[in-house]
This record gives structure tokens, sequence and C-alpha cells, in this order.
């Protein structure tokens, strides 16, 4: 998963591995809090990370949209990637 923060000064790229569950539940059209835009998905809200198990973590994240998307996994990697800036004009 890549993840483009606000100030669009990076990119998060989030890796689960060993996944055992993924679920996407996107309700509808109706948005929980004022958009801007209008992508499938929207803007990321909030994040939970918590035990699944004694093997498996699981993370929870809620869009603006009203969609969750729901992850367990056993090992986890980021990455966060500077995107280079435009150049100004002299």
């Amino acid at each position: 998963m890549q993840i483009i923060p606000q100030d669009r000064q990076s990119i998060y790229q989030l890796e689960y591995r060993y996944i055992r569950r993924v679920v996407l539940d996107h309700p509808g059209s109706k948005s929980l809090f004022i958009r801007y835009k209008d992508p499938p998905i929207d803007d990321w809200g909030y994040h939970e990370l918590t035990s699944a198990n004694k093997h498996y973590l699981r993370h929870e994240i809620l869009f603006s949209s009203g969609t969750t998307i729901l992850i367990e996994f056993r090992k986890f990697f980021y990455k966060r990637l500077l995107l280079s800036s435009k150049r100004q004009p002299k």
C-alpha cells in the first residue's frame, strides 16, 4: 500500500507479509467528513494497530468516505521515499 501525506513531500510504502485476512468495506457514496475531492476511497481518517492473536497483528484503517480496510498479518515493513521538489524559477 502506498500513502501520500497531505504535505505531498513523501510517499510511505507499507508492506504486509504473511497475510491471512483482508477485508475491504466500501459502504457507499455518503461521506462521514467534508470532502473537497471525490476519489473512491478518499482521505485516511485514522487507524488502529492491535493484536489479532498470539501470532498475528491487525491493522484497521478508516477513510473519510466511510471505507474501512482490515489487514491481519505477521510481518510488516515500511519505507519512506522523499518526492523531488519542483524547481523554482530563478
